[in-house]
């Protein structure tokens, strides 16, 4: 995935955020993502807040593409 694509991707997302905020009037919206969005979140944060008078909570972690085990899968 390249970064033109991951930046819209993320505002897609803020887009779908500032909607749903709009319509709950909620004062924090907390958003669980990967470090990858980090520059992205960063900018688009503030204009998030801004537009909507919400706050955003904003918690990154690693995230790992893994299929949980089956007892059927060897070992």
């Amino acid at each position: 995935m390249n970064g033109r694509s991951l930046t819209m991707q993320t505002a897609a997302t803020l887009t779908g955020l500032m909607l749903s905020a709009m319509v709950a009037d909620a004062a924090e919206v907390k958003v669980f993502t990967s470090v990858a969005l980090t520059n992205a979140l960063d900018e688009l944060a503030p204009i998030f807040e801004q537009k909507t008078a919400n706050k955003l909570k904003i918690s990154y972690d690693l995230f790992r593409r893994s299929a949980p085990s089956t007892a059927s899968e060897p070992t």
